[in-house]
């Protein structure tokens, strides 16, 4: 009976023995892994101006996961191309008018484990750009609109505000650079303060290319067909939505060939040009739109091949 008790208090402290040296393990590797080497990015700076767009391309960290870029509290539709992340930041024509920031700061924020992780990588500052005013004159019906008119302009808001509201954001449809739609002479840039009738104002929210009726127009990339048909003032216009947050706009036309839902390739013909809707001469009024803005079609395709590169400013830090 006595060398059973011996026994059975030798048991219970091996068992306890087992038990610290477990813990103590369980404690050495769990300091182990909060050591996590993690990259520092050097803020980039740059200039963003009003209806223009910038092509952010940051290197992907190596630890981590879940990685979006976030400008001025939103995030952006962010691809994973590799190595690296690319995202487009863009800003309203009218942004400087309803906004007093002058600086977007921009960041790239995933997830390590249950933790949120953020890095500044983008200081960008907002500068006006000197774009052109034009005078135009059109039929009085586009500038003074009867009731039948204005709620029909009403309702095609309506019909657009959820197209645009539906822009595929988590993935991008297009795997070569766009394309302007035609290399024919531009009657109208982006950005020209408009009066028609020397009464109504506006600003011109895409490029006009000639385009004697009918010239067949193609899509500039790859996408979907969100909208076709036609609108009071745009004319028959095609809407379609490349994935990224992008979208093309082609309007005036005298045929709409597209249908939505039509998967269309970068040269595909999706109309015939006309000068349907508000419009003085046969034309293309091309538009791009990027996020909520529409922007510079001419820079975006500049800007396409270009992009603000954010780079490690250190090989690893420890944290």
């Amino acid at each position: 009976e006595y060398l059973c008790e011996i026994f059975y208090t030798l048991r219970q402290r091996r068992s306890l023995i087992l038990r610290f040296f477990s813990l103590v393990l369980i404690l050495f590797l769990s300091s182990c892994a909060t050591k996590i080497i993690l990259p520092t990015y050097r803020v980039t700076e740059g200039v963003l101006h009003p209806g223009q767009v910038k092509k952010l391309v940051v290197k992907k960290p190596n630890v981590g996961q879940d990685y979006q870029i976030v400008c001025r509290g939103k995030k952006l539709s962010t691809i994973d191309e590799g190595s690296d992340l690319h995202a487009y930041v863009s800003l309203p024509y009218k942004f400087m008018e309803t906004n007093e920031e002058r600086l977007v700061s921009c960041y790239l924020e995933g997830m390590l484990g249950h933790k949120k992780i953020s890095y500044h990588i983008y200081q960008l500052s907002v500068k006006e750009y000197p774009y052109r005013t034009t005078k135009l004159k059109v039929p009085k019906k586009y500038t003074e609109l009867s009731k039948e008119d204005l709620e029909r302009w009403q309702g095609e808001q309506k019909t657009l505000k959820k197209v645009y509201g539906s822009t595929i954001m988590d993935r991008k449809l297009f795997s070569v650079p766009f394309k302007r739609p035609l290399n024919s002479k531009i009657t109208a840039r982006y950005g020209n303060r408009r009066t028609f009738n020397n009464s109504t104002q506006s600003y011109h929210s895409g490029t006009d290319f000639r385009a004697r009726k009918p010239t067949p127009i193609p899509a500039s990339n790859d996408g979907v067909v969100v909208y076709a048909g036609f609108l009071l003032f745009n004319g028959g216009t095609v809407i379609i939505d490349h994935g990224m947050g992008i979208l093309t706009m082609y309007c005036h036309f005298s045929k709409v060939s597209a249908k939505v839902g039509d998967v269309v390739k970068q040269g595909d013909i999706v109309g015939m040009s006309g000068n349907t809707g508000r419009s003085n001469a046969p034309h293309l009024h091309w538009g791009v739109k990027v996020h909520d803005s529409w922007i510079d079609g001419l820079q975006f395709l500049k800007e396409q091949d270009l992009g603000l590169v954010s780079v490690y400013k250190n090989n690893t830090t420890k944290k």
